[in-house]
């Protein structure tokens, strides 16, 4: 994963996107929803892939569909598909994103939702 300002690249790390069967969507994106730590889930099959992920930090989504940049203490597989359709970085990695991307979160807010003007993100 790279991040640019302009034609500069001012980030270039091993990330771990979507394993096969739940991909990274392809396009054009822009950061809107972001939190310094967010519980994340999904319903799983049943019994089967579920998860639940408290305290999964420096979170920035970009897709309506939930899937985000945010750091990973599950796994060490930077560099492989391995998540589930998020951009998986090291929780160091993850806080320069979130902090580096539109739009800012206020010190005093936990999170912070705002469709529309964030930074671009561009996943090929």
């Amino acid at each position: 994963m790279t991040a640019f300002e302009g034609e500069k690249p001012v980030l270039a790390v091993r990330c771990s996107s979507g394993a096969k069967g739940t991909t990274t969507p392809v396009g054009q994106f822009r950061t809107f929803h972001k939190g310094p730590s967010i519980h994340m889930t999904n319903q799983g099959d049943g019994n089967e892939n579920t998860y639940h992920l408290p305290g999964v930090p420096w979170v920035s989504f970009f897709s309506g569909t939930g899937v985000a940049f945010h750091g990973t203490f599950w796994h060490n597989n930077y560099g492989r598909p391995s998540s589930r359709g998020c951009v998986n970085l090291t929780p160091g990695d993850a806080k320069f994103i979130y902090r580096w991307t539109r739009p800012e979160v206020p010190l005093e807010t936990p999170y912070l939702y705002q469709p529309g003007g964030g930074t671009l993100v561009k996943v090929t």
